[in-house]
């Protein structure tokens, strides 16, 4: 990325922003971010099991999201309260994730617009990135009647890919279902003190979302999220971070992996879903895993807690078909200080040794949040892309940049602040507003040619209160 027209002394306060507290964004009611498309390998019945599935992550990531609504302008603010229960539990100590807030909104933000999209190979995306969908496991990785999903990354391809193994239609449950067993039964009569319950197709289409990388503009988890590898039993035993309690051990010792790890976002979601909905309680359960124990160990005492699964319920919990290389974590936990003084009886339970241990859900006043405002109406975004506009290529490689990546323009494609005014205290505009504005820019008008060949250009009004300016994708220039 490169900035021209980025002169004035009072900005400089932008970078520092970049990387603080701005829990909130804001953004038109339907603008959507990425389309599904699912081919003829998928027959009807499995098409709209998928659509399905789709709709209903989208709005497990909706729900984990607080949100306002302006009912003049009919524009949704959302934000996450990291001082709660859930966020502390998935997402670590308040004191310790201050740096990731900004990327963790961004994600459930951008999950939660995901159009489910055409069937059949056709349909038109409107210019919104696609992700393709298919049924027959053209890579050759679905093995085994238990395997659910798995997400393809290779730029041999058009669009990333997301394939449905014979398990996610014959196995996992829908939302919906899991949803009424636990409402009411089959469930285990306490089962809404326990997240486990609620595993779906709906959190297998979330977990698969969120492994997108930033080879696509359709990617929800910048960078694409992981199924990271942590040690259990002192190091000696590895495990992929699936399920809610090692979800919950990860944020307890390496809160910057628990930001870019997929179940950390799926089991925060589907725990404020079960608090917001028919429960209105938050589920406790399972508790952190400990690292110090083995596995089985872990296992044992999670299958005794309060509102576990039936046995035989719970069989493709962690058959998400992944790659090997993945970053390791062994990790201490932090210490007990660096959390809230309310949080130390729900620090208490991970080395306890009964899955049946007393968890007190106290719920902390609300955090004092500043609202900064997230993407801009597609409807005022003006497009207007040429032959000597920036390549896609450049402009999908601009946006690959890591969150806090240093300012730096990739080839043709730039990002320009062109000021109208004087920005003053008043302005607190992020590096993050900056950029969702460009990437509404390079959803609506890029011209639709994927290749070399293609082309993206345009501008938007930067609608940060108090931050006069116009962002633009152009074509870079270099002084000289």
């Amino acid at each position: 990325m490169f900035f021209r027209n980025y002169v004035l002394p009072a900005l400089v306060p932008l970078f520092i922003l970049a990387i603080l507290l701005p829990v909130f964004s804001q953004v038109s009611d339907g603008s959507g971010y990425s389309t599904l498309l699912i081919d003829e390998s998928c027959d009807g019945t499995q098409t709209e099991t998928i659509r399905q599935a789709h709709r209903d992550a989208a709005d497990l990531a909706f729900t984990a999201l607080d949100i306002d609504r302006n009912e003049t302008s009919a524009i949704y603010k959302y934000s996450i309260n990291f001082d709660s229960t859930a966020a502390i539990d998935y997402f670590g100590s308040p004191s310790e994730n201050f740096a990731y807030r900004e990327h963790i909104l961004r994600t459930l933000t951008r999950a939660s617009k995901i159009n489910a999209g055409w069937s059949g190979g056709g349909g038109s995306s409107n210019n919104h990135p696609i992700i393709k969908v298919t049924c027959n496991d053209p890579k050759g990785r679905c093995g085994t009647a238990a395997s659910t999903a798995y997400t393809y990354n290779g730029l041999d391809q058009k669009h990333p890919l997301i394939n449905y193994c014979p398990g996610f239609f014959q196995t996992l449950r829908s939302h919906s279902d899991a949803w009424h067993r636990m409402r009411d039964g089959p469930a285990p009569p306490d089962a809404w003190h326990n997240v486990r319950n609620l595993r779906s197709q709906a959190s297998t289409a979330l977990h698969e979302l969120l492994h997108i990388n930033s080879s696509w503009p359709s990617n929800v988890c910048a960078g694409g999220c992981a199924d990271t590898l942590q040690g259990l039993d002192g190091g000696r035993q590895m495990v992929w971070t699936y399920r809610a309690g090692l979800a919950k051990l990860l944020a307890r010792r390496d809160v910057a992996a628990a930001a870019r790890t997929a179940d950390n976002y799926v089991y925060y979601a589907m725990a404020r879903w079960m608090e917001v909905k028919d429960a209105a309680q938050y589920p406790p359960y399972p508790v952190a895993w400990s690292p110090v124990q083995s596995r089985q160990w872990n296992e044992d005492r999670e299958a005794g807690e309060p509102g576990a699964p039936l046995p035989g319920t719970t069989d493709l919990e962690e058959m998400d078909v992944r790659d090997d290389e993945r970053p390791d974590v062994y990790k201490p936990v932090y210490s007990g200080d660096a959390y809230p003084v309310w949080y130390a009886p729900i620090l208490e339970t991970m080395e306890s040794a009964s899955g049946n241990v007393t968890v007190d859900v106290q719920q902390p006043p609300p955090a004092n949040k500043s609202a900064t405002y997230s993407d801009p109406d597609p409807d005022t975004i003006k497009c207007s892309s040429s032959d000597q506009s920036p390549s896609y290529f450049d402009c999908v490689r601009t946006f690959q940049s890591d969150l806090y990546r240093e300012l730096s323009y990739v080839e043709t494609c730039a990002i320009n602040i062109s000021f109208l005014e004087d920005w003053d205290d008043r302005c607190n505009a992020t590096l993050g507003d900056v950029t969702d504005h460009a990437r509404g820019i390079f959803r609506k008008c890029n011209d639709g040619q994927l290749g070399p060949d293609g082309r993206c250009e345009g501008q938007v009004a930067f609608t940060v209160p108090h931050c006069p300016a116009d962002i633009q994708i152009v074509r870079a220039t270099v002084d000289g």
